[in-house]
């Protein structure tokens, strides 16, 4: 049972992924909702192999910037962080049940208010589909300077309510939002990947939006996924939190907790 190849959710949007030895999962998403376009796709996934009985716990995270030529619009300023598990599903075959947490830090008329939007989406597998060709993200990544970039965001950052909770965020590129960060949480260290919104001062935003993926334990194969926003006025950081991890196909209701952490810059 792998991650890797072409997904199709029930809304039709088809997405690519591939992951790593090391957990990472590197990908592009094409939508058929909303804004649409090609899109990166970051996160990372349960590296166990287990038997059907259980599933792998996968944790995505998207920026809603199209890679390609496409009309601009505010839900280029979006991004989403999905948390679930690949499962099997007997003769129905494998499957992706994810939740999803779509934060719009713009308003978008006639598509969505300023907020975070929940829904729960199924993937499955496809054959005969073909991707928009794009530049790996993983050789971009590898290519961008590991300092980081200025950001609004950069720096450490530690939760009002638990002091061991903390997080440091580093934006990587200037174009297609690529980010890294150290987080601590759950008495866990681990790298986590994803984006960071690099225009929403420059273009007007009060909310600069970050997505998070990370493996938090890999012998447990717990992974994190981490969205929300920086409100740029009162500098606090709100995400949403979900903890994800494999179960049997009918308890697969519990795969996701959620929490939320409120974040402000570390002294």
């Amino acid at each position: 049972m792998s991650l890797n190849g072409m997904w199709r959710n029930e809304y039709g949007s088809v997405m690519s992924l591939s992951q790593g030895g090391d957990g990472r999962v590197f990908g592009s998403y094409q939508s058929t909702t909303g804004s649409t376009g090609t899109f990166y796709v970051l996160g990372c996934a349960d590296t166990r192999e287990g038997a059907f009985e259980r599933g792998r716990s996968v944790s995505l995270s998207i920026y809603w910037r199209s890679i390609g030529e496409d009309p601009a619009d505010p839900s280029w300023h979006w991004v989403s962080g999905l948390g679930g598990q690949l499962i099997h599903e007997g003769k129905a075959g494998a499957a992706l049940l994810l939740v999803h947490d779509m934060v719009a830090t713009m308003a978008f008329p006639g598509q969505a208010e300023i907020g975070r939007h929940l829904d729960k989406l199924t993937f499955t597998p496809l054959s005969d589909a073909k991707l928009v060709d794009v530049a790996p993200a993983g050789d971009l990544i590898a290519a961008a300077p590991k300092a980081g970039l200025p950001c609004a965001l950069e720096g450490s950052w530690i939760d009002s309510g638990d002091a061991s909770i903390r997080l440091r965020p580093r934006l990587l590129d200037s174009r297609f939002g690529f980010a890294q960060a150290s987080l601590e949480m759950d008495g866990c260290s681990c790298e986590a990947q994803g984006f960071i919104d690099p225009f929403a001062q420059a273009e007007g935003c009060r909310f600069q939006a970050l997505s998070l993926s990370a493996l938090l334990d890999p012998h447990s194969g717990r992974t994190a996924t981490l969205s929300g926003s920086l409100d740029l006025a009162t500098r606090v950081l709100t995400l949403a939190v979900f903890r994800n991890h494999g179960t049997r196909a009918d308890f697969s209701y519990t795969q996701t907790t959620m929490d939320q952490f409120r974040l402000t810059r570390a002294p």
